[in-house]
């Protein structure tokens, strides 16, 4: 276990008026400890709870390191946008780099970077690859290189990102003043990995209790969780509320639910919209929407302290989402309560699911085999995804391997298909061009529509410079142009050995789900347990025994009972019923209702038997 340390000292004058300008009176608990430790140019991980104010550390550090430009690496576009716009408010030359930038905004601040112009810049992991930032970036002096959600990077946390992997190699390489790294939720292995891959001494760790003394922490076990959940929310003491649904679709049925009955409630998820997420997540911040139903997509750098209640209508699936989700109840101090509503059929769809979310080998097999080309190729992650039936971070766990073997080189990133219309007759587009463009735009008009490596042979150009010179006409208001299916072009530079990549990848998925079961079921035994649920979630990530809080479910001695899953006779449709599956998960995953890219493709979720068999479980298929 960590040895403690002391989290606040003295204040400094300087620190004293900085904190005045982000409008505080003091440093919260290990605040100054994270700040003074990246001055004075030593890495540090900040473990803090949701709302406990890591942010106000890496902005401080900025601040306070004039001349220099500070990068915050995070996956989250929405916090970018928020804390770009409150920092932008103070004074700060503050900026995000992200793919929603349109190229214009693009090059003016890569032109501010190259300047110095720039004092903390957002960028999502993925667009640290970028050339053009990375280039803008060496002319740059560096202060802080922060990692928010740093527990990303471990196989062991509970939400690990391939694109994280790089991170450590990536800021080694260049001349940060210092390494911050933060996370709401990180137990004793997760941290060695953090500390490890970031070489970030025991004294710098700085390790916040998770328990929120204001929040009461409730478990009911329900057969019919929708009355419970209405009964709950007609209580005015307990909105704004989060109510949080495992799926899309049940965000929407469940949202649909409590209007009907009298329930101010609206849906939030990720296939909405942007402007109605952004309409939605503002009507809820202005109390003008009482409940939000959401999947995890919400909340995240979203900051509301007046959440009088998060509730879980579906079992959360770790101790740490558990903890991060509930934690954005009562930020402002004040009472609030996290509601979990325990059912059999619910808690073994989530078990279904984490079966489901393990790729068989066949599939990663012939993934590693598509980004192993014989020659350069243009490569479709969506087709790839979709071909292989494949989640997304598969493709992105292989490269990560692949180019850190040296196997592939990725020398372009872009589109793989382009459609272009001309926006003025031709001659008027050739009019006063060069011998050479007037070819290329001829070519171009006679082939509106296709693949970029076709734009690329017949330019005799690289790949890369295909696609800059297609969005160039486009950026000169001639050409309207548009761009599907993203892609890399991968340069094969020594033989790798698919099967052999395909089976080290197997075992580490076999290994995450092993973790990821065993990481809900200790959940399931602290909620539905007699003990106390705070001490057992203190000891979980930090390895303490505290004493017990007095006020959950557990410690008021509220006999709690999962009702059992409904068992029902297994009756499946003929086999000559079904579509056709070449491997087994697929013919489980459609029978259970669970989405893979592969049917989605296939849109097999609009077949009749589809989630025919949603009551069993993965092992009865």
């Amino acid at each position: 276990m960590l040895k403690p340390k002391v989290l606040n000292m003295e204040m400094s004058q300087q620190e004293s008026q900085m904190l005045r300008v982000f409008g505080r009176a003091v440093f919260r608990p290990g605040q100054q400890a994270l700040l003074r430790s990246a001055l004075a140019g030593r890495n540090c991980l900040g473990i803090m709870p949701t709302g406990h104010g890591k942010s106000l550390c890496y902005q401080m550090a900025a601040a306070m390191l004039p001349g220099r430009t500070s990068l915050v690496v995070s996956p989250l576009i929405a916090l970018m946008r928020e804390q770009v716009s409150y920092l932008q408010g103070l004074g700060m030359a503050a900026y995000r780099y992200d793919s929603t930038l349109e190229d214009a905004e693009r090059e003016a601040l890569l032109a501010s970077l190259e300047q110095g112009g720039v004092q903390l810049l957002y960028v999502a992991p993925e667009s640290l690859e970028n050339t053009a930032l990375q280039q803008a970036l060496a002319s740059a002096k560096l202060g802080v290189f922060v990692v928010d959600e740093a527990h990303c990077i471990s196989e062991w946390g509970h939400s690990f990102r391939p694109d994280y992997l790089k991170l450590p190699r990536w800021c080694s390489r260049r001349a940060f003043h210092a390494i911050m790294a933060f996370t709401a939720t990180a137990t004793l292995r997760v941290r060695a990995d953090l500390c490890a891959a970031f070489r970030i001494a025991e004294e710098d760790v700085v390790s916040i209790s998770p328990y929120r003394p204001n929040i009461f922490r409730r478990v009911l076990g329900a057969q019919n969780r929708l009355s419970a959940l209405c009964a709950f929310l007609q209580d005015a003491s307990h909105v704004p509320a989060i109510v949080y649904a495992r799926t899309r679709k049940g965000s929407e049925e469940l949202a649909a639910a409590l209007q009907s009955a009298g329930v101010d409630a609206a849906a939030y998820h990720a296939g909405q919209p942007a402007e109605l997420r952004e309409q939605l997540q503002d009507d809820f911040l202005a109390n003008r929407r009482s409940v939000l139903v959401a999947t995890i997509a919400f909340g995240m750098g979203v900051d509301k302290p007046d959440v009088r209640s998060v509730v879980h209508f579906n079992a959360p699936t770790s101790p740490e989402s558990y903890l991060q989700e509930s934690g954005r109840a009562g930020r402002d101090g004040a009472p609030a309560v996290s509601l979990v509503l325990l059912d059999g059929n619910d808690v073994q769809d989530a078990r279904n699911r984490i079966y489901a979310a393990e790729p068989d080998a066949e599939g990663i097999l012939r993934a590693s085999r598509w980004l192993l080309p014989a020659a350069p190729s243009v490569v479709s992650l969506w087709e790839l995804g979709t071909t292989c039936d494949v989640p997304e971070d598969v493709p992105l766990r292989l490269l990560t391997s692949l180019q850190q073997s040296g196997y592939i080189s990725v020398e372009g990133r872009g589109y793989k298909y382009y459609k272009a219309k001309p926006l003025f007759p031709i001659n008027t587009i050739l009019d006063g061009r060069g011998a050479e463009e007037i070819a290329q735009l001829r070519w171009l008009d006679a082939h509106r529509e296709g693949e970029v490596a076709d734009v690329a042979d017949a330019w005799g150009c690289s790949y890369a410079v295909a696609m800059q010179l297609l969005r160039e006409y486009e950026q000169a208001g001639e050409w309207k142009m548009t761009f599907r299916q993203q892609a890399l072009y991968l340069v094969p530079q020594v033989g790798g050995d698919a099967r052999a990549l395909a089976a080290e990848l197997s075992a580490a998925y076999a290994r995450r789900r092993e973790a990821d079961l065993e990481r809900m079921h200790t959940l399931l035994d602290m909620l539905a347990g007699s003990g106390c649920i705070n001490a057992a979630l203190t000891h979980y990530f930090t390895g303490d025994s505290p004493i017990p809080c007095g006020h959950c479910t557990g410690c008021l001695g509220e006999k709690l009972s999962i009702p059992a899953p409904v068992s029902l006779p297994l009756s499946l449709p003929a086999e000559s019923d079904l579509p056709e599956f070449s491997r087994d998960s697929q013919r489980r995953r459609f029978l259970l209702g669970i989405a893979s890219p592969g049917l989605m493709a296939r849109r097999l979720w609009a077949h009749p038997h589809y989630g025919c068999a949603a009551a069993a479980s993965w092992q009865e298929l």
